[in-house]
């Protein structure tokens, strides 16, 4: 099986959904980031965000996490006066989303499971970092048991359902209260 199938395919179920949905690209600038293959692009970014009403962070889930590129973008883009603090609101009101992919199976990834928490709660980091922000933080859009999708039909039922959650945030369709309260 191709591990690495279920993140591409995601990506390109996004690309044929289109819209006014960003989907970071690694950039930063500044002090922090002088030196690094990130500098030079903190405005580009910060720009990018302001552009659009929602932010999907796509990301294969390592170490019951983000891949340290999508945590170091977080603490690079989103600085005080920006995403935070008392003059920080460039990204009121914005909806963000994890779109990430699993090993494991669901079950796995539940109270009582092999993995003790649901993904929801494995990603708060995500959730907290969307409020501070002034967000809405959206349940996580998750592929579960990726190794074991290794044809291009298995993939189809995941595909379709990002293409209409990716559709349903750019046309508005998307119930955002009931989407953020959801595990």
């Amino acid at each position: 099986p191709d591990v690495q199938r279920a993140p591409l395919e995601m990506q390109a179920a996004a690309r044929h959904a289109a819209g006014a949905v960003a989907a970071p690209a690694l950039g930063g600038g500044r002090a922090a980031i002088a030196g690094t293959h990130l500098e030079g692009r903190l405005a580009a970014e910060q720009q990018r965000l302001q552009a659009h009403d929602v932010i999907v962070l796509q990301h294969p889930f390592y170490w019951y996490s983000a891949p340290s590129l999508v945590k170091e973008y977080l603490d690079l883009v989103l600085e005080h006066g920006f995403a935070y603090g008392a003059t920080g609101r460039a990204l009121e009101g914005k909806v963000m989303v994890n779109a990430t992919t699993t090993g494991g199976p669901e079950a796995a990834y539940q109270a009582g499971g092999r993995n003790r928490f649901t993904m929801r709660q494995l990603l708060a980091p995500f959730d907290q970092t969307a409020v501070l922000c002034r967000m809405t933080y959206l349940a996580p859009f998750v592929v579960h048991g990726t190794h074991r999708l290794d044809t291009a039909e298995a993939m189809q039922p995941a595909e379709r359902l990002y293409r209409q959650l990716i559709s349903g945030l750019r046309d508005g369709t998307v119930d955002l209260a009931r989407g953020s309260a959801a595990e």
